[in-house]
């Protein structure tokens, strides 16, 4: 398992990288996640701090999504909630058709409550409120008619 997370901000980059939440961030979780991928944060009481072997399988970057992405291989799944409410439907169909492209074949989005892919995009398909899985494509003419709209 690989993760890449990213933002614009550095600051946020910077945070997520240290690895450490105040321990109410985690208390939903079952009692094995918390004892597999967290320890008591020694510096400071009522804080976790991510296991190392979490954040190995972790990159931070700076993206900015409306520029050039530098990644080059498919992902099986893009969460990216919250982010697309602040563009106009022109660019939130063109992200849309983005994430499609960065997606493998049955890839899933996974989108905030207040986003929605209807009427933006005709490659994903709608498995939950927030869910949607790329569609299979039979050949490169289908896919090269499946684009987003805006």
């Amino acid at each position: 398992c690989k993760i890449l997370a990213t933002d614009l901000d550095s600051k946020v980059l910077h945070k997520g990288q240290q690895g450490v939440y105040g321990s109410e961030r985690i208390e939903t979780l079952p009692l094995a996640c918390k004892k597999k991928w967290f320890l008591k944060d020694k510096n400071h009481s009522g804080f976790v701090k991510v296991k190392p072997e979490l954040q190995e399988l972790i990159r931070f970057k700076r993206l900015n999504l409306l520029e050039p992405w530098p990644m080059k291989g498919k992902f099986d799944v893009i969460f990216c909630r919250n982010v697309v409410i602040y563009f106009n439907a022109e660019t939130q169909a063109a992200l849309f058709d983005r994430y499609a492209d960065m997606l493998k074949e049955g890839g899933y989005l996974i989108i905030g409550h207040s986003e929605s892919l209807d009427r933006k995009c005709n490659r994903f398909r709608p498995i939950g409120k927030t869910i949607y899985q790329k569609k299979k494509v039979a050949s490169r003419e289908k896919q090269d008619t499946a684009q987003c709209s805006s």
